[in-house]
């Protein structure tokens, strides 16, 4: 028997005394519970700089889970810092890197909310830095509690999304106040919610597994998020 795929997860860099007086590493069970209900070993990346290449050569497959910061606007030019915006330095230089390295290295790539906006600007797109003031029902996109669907989204046909879930439409989660603005080059937007918000993306290169959703698949509400996960490990 061949040994289990090895799956890394990045993980949130905290500094609230929450846990910890001293600053430390968190990441939600439910990232974890999902892989090992696959027989998949899972790995949490602390965001440790010079420990990526070895990280790298460990793991098959990478997954940019979500968190409670924002990409930093300065990685996509933006003139200014919306008021709303909170940037975790540290885990947005890590994250950066360590992603530009696993796709150098064709290593299957799943990007979690703010995980699929990462993708979205290593490649060249840019973000809405808060949706509220672009006249969104942010209402529909934060919501509480995160294991019950928030509202529907549209699947486009012919795309990897489309393949994997097998409907033009589910429900999901949500839980974002940013979102994609200008989708990078070489990208396609996966499918959409009732208000024009992207809410996947896909690179435009089915010899590829690199895919970013906006909500929340680790909470495994519907089928769907199932298929999701089951599919990136499989390409892993």
């Amino acid at each position: 028997m061949g040994r289990k795929i090895v799956i890394g997860l990045t993980s949130d860099f905290v500094k609230d005394r929450k846990y910890s007086d001293s600053p430390y590493y968190a990441l939600r069970k439910n990232y974890t519970e999902i892989l090992t209900s696959n027989n998949v070993c899972s790995i949490i990346l602390p965001p440790i700089d010079e420990n990526i290449d070895e990280y790298l050569n460990i793991i098959d497959g990478l997954i940019i889970t979500g968190g409670n910061f924002d990409i930093d606007p300065k990685l996509y030019n933006a003139p200014e810092i919306h008021k709303q915006t909170i940037v975790n330095h540290e885990r947005c230089h890590f994250e950066y890197l360590l992603t530009k390295k696993a796709l150098k290295k064709n290593i299957a790539i799943l990007g979690i909310c703010g995980g699929m906006q990462l993708l979205n600007v290593i490649f060249g797109g840019c973000l809405i830095q808060d949706l509220e003031e672009h006249s969104y029902n942010l209402s529909i996109h934060e919501q509480k509690p995160y294991h019950e669907p928030a509202h529907g989204i549209r699947i486009k046909k012919k795309t990897l999304l489309h393949d994997i879930v097998g409907q033009d439409q589910i429900k999901v989660n949500s839980s974002h106040h940013q979102a994609i603005n200008k989708l990078a080059p070489n990208f396609i937007e996966s499918a959409l919610s009732d208000d024009g918000i992207i809410e996947a993306i896909e690179i435009d290169d089915r010899n590829k597994f690199i895919l970013g959703v906006q909500w929340h698949p680790e909470y495994n509400v519907t089928q769907a998020d199932t298929k999701i996960f089951k599919n990136f490990i499989k390409s892993c």
